[in-house]
């Protein structure tokens, strides 16, 4: 089973579930039209409760259960059921295809071994968000199933079986968005610095040898440093968005779901409202000599608005993509042992803690000077 993504002539995109024929899987795209797209999820979050319901499907074919036909037959899931399906889902999936990668062959999810109390498991977050979507899931398909006997014994049946379900995720903090107190990056900032330097595009250990490569990519860098947004919101900045004269220079970070000037399936979005972010004129002036020197000549740049390109291959000239800007960061993550650890997304965090930091300095020379 895989997720398929599609890009509409209106710039809609639209993420469903294949079987192993390629035809899509029917109560899955279901909920997902019915349910999902209307409750207007982002298209990562409809792609996000997909991927957790492809484990369900694993544990139904390991068992040799069709939760749909037994739902029809008014036989719902027990404790022990919702018990066995908690343990499968707590699996760590990114480990088992390690080991498969290590024996050197393709694991299918059917092949998973049946001893799994060895096998490490997921964090209790991945955990609750695998639950979550799977008791809504199972709620919809067995409303559908009894459809034609909707009587109130029947739904209060589906309901206390939702509700047993949701029970058996872990348990949140008090904040509702996370669990537990957040960690942090756990990083020194003196590495996420070296990082910094390595990717400039004067240093001497940069591994890419293309000068206009080695801005894009620094420019990259530097915008995840400076400004803090997110990798999503750095890969979908826009040419009409950047503002590199005056005195203040800028980049407007802008919501871009759904636009059909975007080839990209998965589109990197914004996950918050429009906002102005002001950066350095250093920063502006890169910027300014990579739209007007390196991305100009880039055959197919002209096409779209969008800022970073890709520079080679078949993508030449197409927005650089998520996985096309992941190649970078591997490719400076292998100039140094250390920077293994590293992740885009640290910068963001970083950010935000230097910023905290700063703020808390502001509170205690304000209330010394009181």
């Amino acid at each position: 089973m895989k997720l398929r993504r599609i890009k509409f002539t209106n710039g809609e995109r639209y993420v469903f579930l294949t079987c192993d024929d390629s035809a899509p899987h029917f109560l899955s795209t279901l909920w997902n039209t019915t349910e999902l797209r209307p409750s207007n999820l982002q298209i990562n979050s409809i792609a996000n409760h997909l991927q957790n319901l492809k484990w369900l499907f694993v544990w139904e074919a390991r068992n040799q259960r069709n939760l749909y036909a037994e739902f029809h037959r008014k036989k719902y899931l027990n404790m022990n059921d919702i018990e066995k399906i908690k343990k499968h889902l707590s699996l760590d999936i990114n480990h088992l295809k390690a080991l498969a990668k290590v024996k050197k062959k393709v694991i299918s999810f059917s092949s998973i071994p049946q001893v799994v109390d060895a096998i490490p498991t997921i964090s209790a977050n991945v955990l609750y968000n695998r639950l979550s979507s799977v008791a809504k899931y199972l709620t919809f398909i067995a409303k559908v199933a009894t459809a034609q006997s909707n009587d109130e014994e029947t739904m209060q049946v589906i309901e206390r079986m939702s509700k047993q379900l949701k029970a058996a995720r872990p348990k949140r903090g008090k904040n509702k968005k996370t669990i537990g107190k957040r960690t942090g990056t756990g990083l020194p900032k003196a590495m996420l610095d070296e990082f910094i330097a390595v990717s400039r595009y004067d240093s001497e250990q940069n591994p890419f040898s293309n000068a206009g490569l080695r801005l894009r990519n620094d420019l990259l860098f530097r915008l995840l440093n400076e400004t803090g947004i997110r990798p999503g919101e750095l890969l979908s900045l826009r040419n009409d968005r950047i503002h590199l004269v005056g005195d203040v220079k800028s980049i407007t970070v802008a919501r871009t779901h759904d636009d059909p000037q975007d080839p990209r399936l998965k589109q990197p979005v914004s996950k918050t409202l429009e906002r102005m972010i002001a950066i350095k004129p250093q920063t502006a002036a890169l910027l300014h000599r990579y739209v007007t020197k390196v991305r100009k000549i880039i055959q197919g740049a002209n096409k779209h608005p969008y800022l970073f390109v890709s520079h080679k291959g078949k993508t030449a000239g197409k927005p650089l993509s998520q996985e096309g800007f992941g190649q970078v960061v591997l490719e400076l993550k292998k100039t140094k042992p250390e920077f293994a650890i590293v992740f885009p997304y640290y910068f963001r965090h970083h950010f935000n803690d230097v910023l905290s930091e700063k703020n808390r300095q502001k509170q205690r020379v304000s209330q010394c000077g009181g």
